[in-house]
Parts: C-alpha cells; structure tokens; sequence
C-alpha cells in the first residue's frame, strides 16, 4: 500500500513539475524577447535613445543596449519575471522587473524604481538575393 502511495506522490510531483515548465516555456514564447526593442512613448512612437537588441533563445543570450543600466553589452537571462543583464565578464549585472503588456511590449522596472515602456521593432526586410542582408 504504502508502494503505491508513493507512485502516486511521484506521479503528480511529476505532472505538477511538467505542466509549470510548459508554461513556463509558453510564457517566454509569447513574450518573445529575441529582437530589437526600443523606448516607446504614450504615443505610440519609438525612439532609438533607448534601445536594447537580445540574440539567443527564448531563456537568455546576448543582448546589447544603449539608455538602460550601466551594462551596454553582454548576456541576458530570465528568471522568474526578473530579467539580469550580465556583462561579458560577469562581474556587472543589472536586475530588471519585466512587465508583459501585449506581443511586442514589455516594460523594464529598473534599479531606481523608474520604468520604462519598449516597443519590439518589426524587421519586414526580406533579402532578395542569396547572402544580402536588408
């Protein structure tokens, strides 16, 4: 009996397990953060004072940025709702708040409490020969 009890125990450890990394995983899909992101205004407007550009994958990669935190360029990564900005020595990082608004808008809490609201910008550029980039 008490076999049993424990498969079952493990059993839904598991599935818990599971289905909190799918979403996870769905989360970080939808906010789809490789990209170039730049400072967005009430009115809909994009600037590029404020700017970061994130590679890599949906969980981290490199980004580099200009206007936000004293690390310009580097690794990113998410944890939670916490995005950390690493320099390439590790020995700078920066911890944002990120907010997810809609697709193609986040906003940043940054270390002094200010916030900032970034558009993704949408790359519609198609390369017509092989090799050239738009």
């Amino acid at each position: 009996m008490s076999f049993v009890v424990v498969i079952v125990v493990a059993l839904l450890a598991y599935v818990y397990i599971r289905s909190n990394r799918l979403a996870r995983l769905k989360w970080l899909r939808k906010l789809d953060l490789p990209g170039h992101w730049q400072l967005d205004d009430e009115g809909g407007e994009s600037h590029d004072s404020v700017s970061i550009t994130f590679s890599g994958r949906a969980q981290g990669g490199d980004f580099r940025s200009r206007g936000i935190g004293p690390v310009a360029v580097g690794e990113w990564s998410v944890q939670g709702h916490t995005l950390f900005l690493s320099d390439t020595s590790g020995q700078d990082q920066t911890r944002l708040e990120l907010h997810f608004f809609k697709p193609g808008q986040i906003g940043l809490e940054l270390a002094d409490g200010s916030r900032i609201l970034l558009r993704k910008q949408a790359n519609n550029v198609v390369a017509l020969r092989p090799g050239q980039r738009g």
